[in-house]
Formats: structure tokens, sequence, C-alpha cells
């Protein structure tokens, strides 16, 4: 007799993992060296704001198992 229900809890669906968002921190980061490279001393903040995007998506990422 079969079962009117799947004996599995989530359906038979995928798990859900986080989003990895490294490789769009790592552009934005980059990005944001550029323009702000590019405005000398305005531009220092975006030059900050670059190197801690750059180093949130090397380092900080999600690890995918």
């Amino acid at each position: 007799m079969s079962e009117s229900k799947p004996s599995d809890p989530s359906g038979g669906s995928q798990p859900n993992r986080p989003r990895d968002y490294s490789i769009a921190f790592l552009a934005a980061g980059i990005a944001a060296i550029t323009v702000g490279a590019g405005l000398f001393h305005p531009g220092a903040g975006l030059i900050l704001m670059g190197v801690t995007l750059t180093v949130i998506g090397i380092v900080g990422g999600p690890r995918r198992t």
C-alpha cells in the first residue's frame, strides 16, 4: 500500500542555503576603489569603503559546503 504523504519532511525540496554575495562585494569594492582613486582627496572615503568591501568579499563571505 502506498503512502498518501511523503515521509521526507522537506517535501523533496533542496535545503535553503544562504546566498554567496562574495563576488558582489568584491566587484563593488574594486569599483569603489577605482572611482575613489580618480577623485583623489574627496575619494578617500570611497577608497576606504572599497578596501572594506573587497576584504568582506574575500574573507567574510559565507562558505559553501
